[in-house]
């Protein structure tokens, strides 16, 4: 089965195309562009991908307009918007409302769980905000945390304080500048949250945790992290693979 696999995030829509047996076509463009131009190489190629797969499956957690861009541009027919469920694919929905984990969240549990099936996890993506979930071996999702991601706690020092503008900086073990500072006390706190996540779950379980780590920060955030971490890059599009080809 030829699948379109689309992300639209809070900040991007990205994109991958599985011709069956690998992924191929792999592209993103920012929401403000996607909406903003129509006649862009970015949809004019996510047009000419849809026409050739067999089914385009969307996982969108951006606003309804990128909705709407989306369903103009994608020619096929058979188009699924993921939503999460209470219970399918293996995974058992921890949230006492389950409709309200984002889709986002919900699909790279799924992907996490047939990926590293038979062990603990915990599945961290650093995007726009860092979200972090609880997921035991036998696939029940225990819960999960939200966390502002680098540029939102940039942006809220900067809004919030008269000496810190929303400079870029970088890691330093002992930052030297308000830039740095910001931004190695941004990471840190993001490490801190995930790891106390991880050391939770391994209480309760009374064994190993694997962190399954993914987004756009998480080569920055992984060197912070206690091992065994695993970086799978395409995460939510191997979860949208999954629920693509697979019944509940």
């Amino acid at each position: 089965m030829r699948i379109l696999a689309i992300d639209a995030g809070n900040t991007h829509v990205k994109w991958a195309w599985h011709d069956g047996s690998r992924w191929q076509a792999i592209g993103k463009e920012s929401c403000e562009h996607f909406l903003a131009d129509g006649q862009s190489e970015s949809a004019k190629m996510l047009s000419d991908l849809g026409a050739q797969s067999d089914r385009a499956i969307v996982c969108w957690v951006a606003g309804p307009e990128v909705r709407e861009g989306l369903a103009s541009r994608l020619s096929v027919f058979d188009i699924r918007w993921v939503a999460p469920q209470p219970q399918a694919y293996g995974v058992t929905n921890g949230y006492d409302a389950p409709d309200q984990l984002g889709v986002d969240r919900w699909v790279n549990l799924v992907a996490a769980r047939h990926l590293f099936q038979g062990r603990d996890c915990i599945v961290a993506s650093a995007g726009t905000a860092l979200t972090v979930d609880a997921l035991q071996a036998d696939g029940r999702h225990l819960g999960g945390i939200i966390v502002p991601g680098m540029e939102l706690q940039r942006d809220a020092l900067a809004a919030g304080t008269a000496g810190v503008r929303a400079a870029a900086g970088k890691r330093d073990d002992f930052p030297r500048s308000t830039a740095d500072a910001v931004h190695t006390g941004a990471l840190l706190a993001m490490a801190g949250a995930t790891e106390r996540m991880r050391v939770r779950l391994q209480s309760r379980c009374g064994r190993g945790v694997l962190t399954v780590l993914t987004g756009g920060g998480a080569a920055e955030l992984a060197p912070l992290l206690e091992s065994p971490v695993s970086h799978v890059e395409r995460l939510l599009f191997e979860g949208l693979l999954w629920i693509a080809e697979n019944p509940h």
